[in-house]
């Protein structure tokens, strides 16, 4: 069952504290915020921006917000207060390890950037293409990026060097979500395939097609699988893929 916690607006991006305690929601033309009772209620941090991305330690303790066209932004006392931490760019997606030291951030347009202590400083890697979302290992070890229209990226050395991997085939990736190892990840794309897939490239479930595609997350056991669509609602395996369940029931 679900509840609705939170009024509506265009909401982007999602991220969660480990036990699931803390939370931190961005939306386009509005605050960021954050709630500490399992989204029970929440508050308005930041300044109404258009954020895009954001990410959480695993205490919840360090958060970081990305913004179209702007900067990234990062507090460490639950949103009270933020400081800029990155330059302008197109910012499309950004993901942080556990203990919120290794950050990685996407520019659509421009290229990966990375940092290995807290987001003081950055470093482009990679070449300049359409990224559309990242994710990384808890220990920020190794890292994975998609490309609209591209190939899907994976890093073993925190970002240091990239390689596309293997045999998996070019197609408008659009959300891709790590285990805790990044051994295995979920990604879908918009033309509506969902995959689970090795850091070799080995499909380890059958595709799944499921219209419009907006976002998957993978647990860290790399077991359960939440899809999401722009229409038609979420979809659950809870088998690394090999069976779904479609989500039809919202408690309000």
């Amino acid at each position: 069952d679900w509840d609705a916690v939170s009024s509506t607006r265009s909401w982007t991006s999602v991220a969660t504290s480990s036990n699931g305690q803390k939370m931190l929601a961005g939306a386009m033309n509005a605050k960021l915020y954050f709630s500490s009772n399992y989204g029970a209620t929440w508050s308005s941090k930041a300044a109404s921006k258009n954020w895009r991305a954001v990410a959480m330690s695993a205490n919840g303790n360090t958060l970081y917000g990305a913004v179209v066209s702007g900067f990234i932004f990062k507090s460490t006392n639950g949103g009270s207060s933020w400081s800029q931490v990155a330059s302008q760019q197109n910012w499309r997606a950004i993901a942080t390890s556990q203990n919120g030291q290794v950050v990685i951030a996407a520019a659509y347009g421009g290229t990966l950037y990375v940092s290995t202590d807290s987001g003081s400083n950055w470093k482009p890697r990679d070449s300049a293409r359409n990224w559309s979302s990242v994710s990384v290992a808890d220990n920020g070890t190794v890292m994975v990026a998609t490309v609209a229209g591209g190939s899907i990226y994976i890093s073993s050395d925190s970002g240091e060097s990239w390689s596309a991997i293997a045999g998996v085939p070019r197609q408008t990736w659009n959300s891709v979500s790590c285990d805790a190892t990044c051994s295995t990840f979920a990604v879908s794309s918009v033309g509506g395939s969902l995959n689970l897939l090795s850091s070799q490239g080995v499909a380890l479930a059958e595709p799944v097609t499921l219209a419009k595609l907006g976002t998957v997350t993978l647990n860290s056991l790399g077991t359960q699988i939440i899809a999401g669509a722009t229409t038609g609602g979420l979809r659950r395996s809870v088998d690394s893929g090999a069976n779904w369940t479609q989500i039809t029931r919202i408690v309000l």
